[in-house]
């Protein structure tokens, strides 16, 4: 595309034969014109449909539900690539609570659940998602709830990943009660049950550098966590063990031996919530 500045063409807008031309800011562009394509794909045709079906499910809500979207978009979205501001309206929030649980629901991968120390053994049971139809009143918030309404912080600490998708992490958790965590559901402090989903960056040069994409590949979710028996004081970490291999197929690429990237894990709400639990930096194995 070419600049023009000092001609006679300089206060020309629009197409004329096969050239087109703009401004931008400043300065005077010139470009020859290409007509737009819409392949309409298999693929297009298919999210076109998701987005349209997601409309009308909006549409039909309550005027006072819908309300609640909106109060919902203001105040608690948050999407994780950006911040809220403000900027989004109660469809906008509606469409993409409905994403998250979409993409949670199809990226559940075999995972196994541990627990350092304590008696007797937890074993693991997920729960698929569902869409609220009413708007979340809060977020998930990354932490645990105990049998004596104390909210647990945790930390996240043993990342590894390989490159054939064996993936293990574990949050380590401070401040529960002697009796342990809330029954058989892992819950944050608001009483929402929580699931786990992985993200992986793009490739950085070393560890320490800053991503382009941290949330560039979504690597599986675990469910809603529930456990078969309730957890004990002495369970004070939580070891996940996941494996995204089923999915490798279905990226464009994945990572190679040796790279190195940013492992961010991501809480889920069973209300399709999101919140960061914390990060690592990982090397390929």
């Amino acid at each position: 595309m070419a600049r023009t500045k000092g001609t006679l063409l300089d206060n020309t807008r629009g197409r004329v034969g096969p050239v087109v031309f703009s401004q931008n800011g400043s300065s005077n562009y010139v470009r020859m014109y290409k007509k737009s394509t819409n392949p309409n794909s298999i693929a297009q045709q298919n999210q076109r449909n998701r987005f349209r079906t997601m409309s009308g499910g909006f549409n039909a809500l309550t005027q006072s539900i819908q309300q609640g979207w909106a109060d919902f978009a203001n105040a608690i979205f948050n999407p994780l690539r950006k911040t809220n501001k403000g900027q989004f309206s109660a469809i906008m929030a509606f469409k993409g609570t409905k994403l998250v649980v979409q993409a949670c629901n199809d990226r559940s991968v075999p995972c196994s659940i541990t627990f350092d120390g304590g008696t007797p053994s937890v074993t693991l049971t997920s729960l698929a998602i569902s869409m609220p139809v009413a708007a979340p009143i809060n977020s998930v918030r990354p932490d645990i709830f105990d049998t004596a309404t104390n909210n647990c912080p945790y930390q996240i600490t043993g990342c590894t990943l390989t490159s054939s998708g064996a993936i293990t992490a574990s949050l380590v958790f401070s401040g529960c009660a002697a009796t342990g965590l809330t029954g058989t559901s892992i819950k944050d402090e608001n009483g929402t049950k929580q699931g786990f989903s992985i993200y992986i960056s793009d490739p950085v040069h070393s560890i320490g550098y800053r991503p382009r994409n941290q949330f560039f590949q979504n690597l599986g979710f675990t469910g809603i966590i529930q456990t078969t028996t309730p957890t004990a004081a002495s369970h004070k970490k939580l070891n996940l063990n996941m494996n995204c291999s089923t999915l490798i197929p279905n990226f464009k690429k994945f990572v190679l031996t040796g790279q190195v990237v940013l492992m961010t894990i991501v809480v889920v709400g069973e209300n399709g919530t999101l919140s960061v639990a914390g990060s690592q930096y990982v090397t390929i194995t």
